[in-house]
């Protein structure tokens, strides 16, 4: 070997010493790490949910998802941030897993699960609810179904202060969403549950055993058998309370509680507070909810077009998706209806204490404040009163203080203290032909906003 072959490997050993070294630190280095997104605070948060801006939201709802499983049909409300779009892909989801349900399937690792998924949420009302409280409590249930990924069904059939089965009121929410219990316990389910999964008991209708297999959760005005219901509300994750329960969950009650999840739960509150503008929850979920049979829909669509009432546009969409009845798809009435409602919370004498000592300042300041509320968003426009008592004194008083052309009422509406079919039938209708805002005041001088309401709170 001479000398210059030896120097050109010396060479080349050389170099490749010199590029070795050169790229080996990079060779070595890893990727820098995603930085983690910029925790907003909570007035930065409230910036963003009072304007609003859709890429704005959306930024907020991945940073939500990042923390938080949510079920799938939330996914293309996370692109649109449609409520509509979300309940449609709820109904969906309820059908396919509604038609399947018990039948067997296994787990990734091939075993055997001891229960189905997902699970289910039933809502049986509290026996001492009228109407108006078996729709809040309903609503409230509904949307623990929404968050918790469980399939949502109603076991309605009628109690002694609301003595009618809900089919006999409304129809179900949406074609794919057959919330009837009563539909989904057939002969060939519970069979195909009990060989699949024996240790799975599905109570029968007019079974209270749901205390005994699984969970009752009661959320009604009697404080010691709701304190635990309360606090799952103010701080716990409710998917994983409900999956600890087991799977099926009843929940009776007849209280609007979501203002406490809402307000409270450090699991839930962003993703409500981003889902519900103004913290406005009722309105939203009770349009998709509650559609009166035909039969009913008709009288009160006849009613909203004889006087003119005004409808909102949130009214109409949801009637143009859900609707048996398709009579106020060119409706523009103009007429801003407002709801009072005084009733004697079957506690007669302390609602002639009231009429006797306070009727007329009640009506008064009644008038000054819907006037002032008027001007501000609704200047110019017409508006009418309607009037729902169980007692034919207190119409006649707000006629003399608004004029007797001013305060309307249900023409075929007859007073009743009864609590039969037809009597629950006609208190529907009375409250959907107010389609714009209830001021309602019982014995205890509450103020609440009607469902139907898209506007500001009266």
């Amino acid at each position: 070997m001479n000398a210059n072959t030896i120097l050109r490997f010396l060479l080349v050993i050389a170099l490749c010493s010199f590029f070795f070294s050169l790229f080996l630190p990079l060779l070595l280095l890893k990727a820098p790490p995603v930085p983690p997104m910029v925790a907003l605070s909570t007035k930065e948060q409230a910036i963003i949910l009072k304007h609003r801006k859709p890429d704005q939201i959306k930024l907020l709802l991945e940073r939500y998802r990042t923390e938080h499983t949510l079920p799938v049909y939330f996914d293309r409300y996370f692109k649109t941030l449609n409520l509509n779009d979300l309940f449609e892909d709820y109904a969906y989801y309820h059908d396919k897993h509604r038609r399947d349900y018990c039948k067997l399937k296994k787990t990734a690792d091939g075993k055997k699960p001891t229960y189905p998924s997902p699970g289910i949420l039933v809502f049986r009302p509290w026996e001492s609810s009228g109407l108006a409280n078996v729709m809040i409590g309903l609503t409230s249930s509904f949307l623990l179904s929404l968050l918790s990924g469980r399939l949502f069904f109603i076991n309605w059939q009628g109690h002694y202060y609301c003595n009618i089965h809900a089919k006999n009121l409304f129809t179900q929410p949406h074609p794919y969403f057959n919330w009837w219990y009563e539909d989904f316990i057939t002969t060939d389910l519970i069979g195909r549950c009990q060989e699949n999964y024996p240790s799975f008991k599905i109570p029968p209708i007019h079974d209270n055993s749901q205390r005994e297999y699984y969970g009752n959760l009661e959320v009604t005005h009697r404080k010691r058998e709701s304190d635990y219901m309360f606090e799952l509300l103010k701080c716990l994750n409710v998917t994983e309370e409900f999956d600890r329960f087991g799977p099926l969950v009843e929940i009776t009650s007849n209280q609007f509680f979501l203002s406490l999840f809402i307000q409270y739960n450090p699991y839930h509150d962003h993703l409500l507070n981003i889902m519900f503008k103004e913290q406005d929850m009722f309105g939203p979920l009770a349009r998709f909810l509650f559609h009166p049979i035909p039969s009913i829909q008709e009288k009160i669509d006849k009613f909203i077009v004889n006087h003119n009432i005004y409808v909102s546009d949130q009214i109409k969409e949801s009637e143009r998706m859900y609707s048996s009845t398709k009579n106020l798809r060119n409706h523009n009435g103009d007429v801003i209806m407002y709801g009072i409602q005084i009733r004697r919370n079957e506690n007669e004498k302390q609602i002639d204490w009231f009429r006797e000592s306070h009727e007329p300042y009640f009506w008064d300041a009644c008038k000054k404040e819907l006037i002032d509320r008027h001007d501000i968003y609704f200047h110019g426009k017409p508006y009418r009163i309607m009037v729902i008592s169980d007692n034919s004194t207190t119409i006649e008083n707000a006629r003399k203080v608004f004029g007797k052309d001013m305060v309307l009422h249900y023409d075929e509406q007859n007073l009743s203290f009864s609590r039969d079919s037809e009597s629950i039938k006609n208190a529907l209708i009375d409250a959907w032909c107010r389609h714009s805002f209830l001021m309602c005041c019982t014995t205890q001088r509450k103020i609440k906003q009607s469902h139907h309401t898209s506007q500001r709170k009266t």
